[in-house]
């Protein structure tokens, strides 16, 4: 090895990744629990320990019970409404999925129905519709 170089490890630890204005972490995106989004409000424990402490300051003892009440109430009426608003939402979806093979196989019908009506109207007219009188038989020779 030349003297007054000095290389770099290759492998270092821990990795270092270049920041670009596009990344984000990835609490951002997913949650790592189960893979799916992530929650609007991802507040943990930390989180809501400092918010009672600041609670308790601002609020004081004898009216920190009441504000929390009066908060979870109004919490459960938010989640209330968006299970019902969840619900109603899924039930016109289910029911839209239905009605599209129904509509979809009333058109199928209808066009049979259509094919079917003009093979007749062709067959009836191929037809003669008018009886024909039975021709008289013509008188034996020699009467």
């Amino acid at each position: 090895m030349a003297t007054g170089t000095t290389r770099c490890p290759r492998n270092v630890w821990p990795p270092t990744r270049k920041k670009t204005l596009t990344s984000r972490p990835p609490s951002a995106t997913t949650n790592p629990r189960a893979g799916l989004p992530a929650p609007m409000f991802d507040v943990g424990f930390a989180e809501l320990f400092l918010l009672s402490i600041i609670g308790l300051l601002v609020l004081g003892p004898e009216r920190l019970p009441a504000v929390a009440r009066t908060v979870g109430g109004f919490v459960r009426k938010a989640r209330a409404s968006w299970y019902t608003l969840k619900t109603s939402v899924e039930a016109e979806l289910a029911e839209a999925d239905v009605r599209e093979p129904l509509k979809t196989a009333r058109e199928e019908l209808d066009a049979v129905s259509r094919q079917v009506t003009d093979l007749g109207r062709e067959a009836s007219a191929g037809m003669d519709p008018t009886p024909r009188k039975a021709d008289k038989p013509s008188p034996p020779p020699g009467d």
